[in-house]
């Protein structure tokens, strides 16, 4: 997300230009870096954590491959379906090594 598109978020959210100290308006700048660090990516590693039973997630495998997936805590270890993937006899050729969870939804999807 540019500085341009996070000011406008700002704004439209009712937050106030303010005068600069080089006496341009612009949001403070606290604003830009709060919203940064919001948007790093904050991937976790399945060797610190792994999600909740069936909690749809968004996955990273050793070949480099992401999709949404969960894990299944009930099945063996290490147990994960990741989603599109046609599974024969149980078995998918990768390891999930990081996963992330999904963001939320649109509002206009939640409301309804």
């Amino acid at each position: 997300m540019t500085k341009e598109q996070i000011k406008k978020l700002a704004l439209d959210k009712g937050f106030k230009l303010k005068e600069q100290p080089d006496g341009t308006m612009d949001l403070n700048p606290y604003v830009y870096e709060f919203a940064e660090a919001l948007l790093v990516d904050q991937w976790i590693s399945v060797d610190e954590q792994v999600p909740d039973d069936c909690e749809k997630v968004l996955v990273f495998t050793d070949a480099g491959y992401q999709w949404t997936g969960h894990y299944n805590h009930h099945s063996r270890p290490n147990d994960w379906l990741l989603h599109g993937w046609t599974v024969k006899n149980g078995w998918h050729p990768f390891e999930v090594t990081h996963w992330m969870p999904l963001p939320t939804l649109p509002k206009e999807i939640n409301d309804e």
